[in-house]
């Protein structure tokens, strides 16, 4: 991949792109395979679907300041998951540590919406839960919360 590219007649590094933009990660595919991905945070897709992007995230059910049940908050009153997402700490190196949280299903379901344009439960549902022949299509409700890893 070059280092540079042009818009509107001048050269900009791509390492830069994620600081001059509103995007939030860059994800290049050239015949089928992925040849380049960065992210602002620096955990991959790859990361997510691993159960490995770093993030603390607490999943004690019993406890009302919990990670997990700051997520149902977030869902009830209608404040953008990716805020709430965006706020959890990093505690380990993306990539380095396996521990299945809700947060990185959740991120993966944005992720999914953002490339199809559809809700990821609708885009399981005719692209997976259907074509298998499932009889009550995806676990765990709508979008992907808590009982859809990869």
């Amino acid at each position: 991949m070059p280092e540079t590219y042009v818009y509107h007649g001048e050269p900009h590094q791509i390492s830069g792109f994620l600081d001059e933009t509103v995007t939030t990660g860059l994800l290049v595919i050239r015949q089928g395979a992925i040849t380049h991905e960065e992210y602002r945070m620096g955990v991959t897709i790859r990361d997510a679907l691993t159960m490995s992007s770093g993030v603390a995230f607490d999943k004690a059910y019993d406890s009302p300041i919990s990670d997990v049940n700051r997520l149902f908050f977030t869902l009830a009153v209608g404040i953008p998951m990716t805020e709430t997402l965006a706020g959890l700490e990093r505690v380990r190196v993306p990539g380095a540590y396996n521990d299945h949280i809700s947060s990185d299903s959740i991120a993966l379901g944005l992720v999914l919406e953002a490339a199809t344009g559809m809700p990821a439960q609708s885009y399981l549902e005719t692209r997976l839960w259907g074509p298998m022949r499932t009889r009550s299509g995806a676990p765990g409700g709508p979008g992907l919360f808590c009982c859809f890893a990869v």
